[in-house]
Order: C-alpha cells, then structure tokens, then sequence
C-alpha cells in the first residue's frame, strides 16, 4: 500500500502491525471488515479500493511433452484487480520466468505488457517451449513479476512426475 499516493502513514503503521494477515487476507475483506481491522472507518472505503488496485493475476498452465526433452507450456494469465487510469497508466510491464525445482536455472523468460484496452479480454495466452532434463525435476516453476510494483508476482509449480513421456528412439 506504501506505493499508493495519498495513504495516510499512520494507516499503513497499523496494518503493517497486522502480522497475522497476509495481502489475500485484505482482499478478501469487506469495507466493513478493513474498517475495524485500521480503526479509522472513513478510509476503510479508500483502502479497500487500493487493495483491490493493487495488481494481481491468476495464473493457469497447459503442460505437453513433445519431445523427451522439450515441454511445450501453455501459460493463460487473468488480471484480477481494477484497472485505474492515474495509477496504472495504458499498461502494467511483467516479467514470465519459468525455472527449475531448485531455483537454480532460469528455463525461459519473457517481457509482457498488460494494456489497459486489453483488459477486457480477461485472458492472456503465451505458448512456450522448455527444456526437460534426465533425469527429469519433480517440478518447474513459473512466476510472474511486474516491473513496477514491489511484491506484485504470482507462482504457480508444475508438477513433471505424472507426464507421459513419448518413446526414446
């Protein structure tokens, strides 16, 4: 919330205090809920509304092995937050990596930009190919993070072990 303008410091002290609850804890909150939490009800409303600006996206993913060691990835991201015009611009830059179980090696990367005219659509396709080792990771990972807000990523583990290998030749 410390990248919003016009937030009252004394605000972000006492939700920062709030330890217990997470960002998915405030989103999920009525205008109600976050008033009480602050003890300032008149910016409950204000709060809740940059909460829910903040940017946040789901992520899916389509996984199919081509070859022994190559996975095609089909990767939908869904924005979920309130596009504001002041705040967010015409476009919200993102970074899409993909890596290993161990965080080790960066599989592949990709720069995107979420437009706002395209914000309608609800859903971003990337089709992508990655490298499969042997032996092969219980898992990769694909994290998704924006290029100018702090703590704005999703991740989302693909699981490898129950894929269906083609034949060695």
């Amino acid at each position: 919330l410390r990248q919003f303008p016009n937030i009252p410091e004394e605000i972000v002290r006492r939700i920062e205090k709030k330890e217990l609850f997470t960002w998915e804890h405030y989103y999920n909150m009525s205008v109600q809920q976050i008033g009480e939490l602050i003890k300032f009800p008149k910016f409950a409303k204000d709060i809740h509304r940059m909460i829910h600006q903040f940017p946040r996206l789901e992520l899916n993913a389509y996984v199919q092995p081509i070859t022994r060691s190559t996975l095609k990835v089909e990767l939908t991201i869904t924005p979920d937050f309130q596009w504001n015009h002041k705040i967010h611009g015409t476009a919200e830059p993102f970074w899409i990596f993909v890596y290993d179980a161990d965080g080790e090696i960066i599989l592949y990367y990709e720069h995107f930009v979420l437009k706002e005219k395209y914000l309608e659509e609800k859903e971003n396709v990337f089709e992508f190919t990655v490298p499969l080792f042997d032996p092969m990771h219980p898992q990769y990972f694909i994290k998704v993070i924006s290029d100018r807000w702090v703590a704005c990523e999703a991740q989302l583990p693909i699981s490898l072990r129950h894929l269906i290998m083609p034949e060695k030749f």
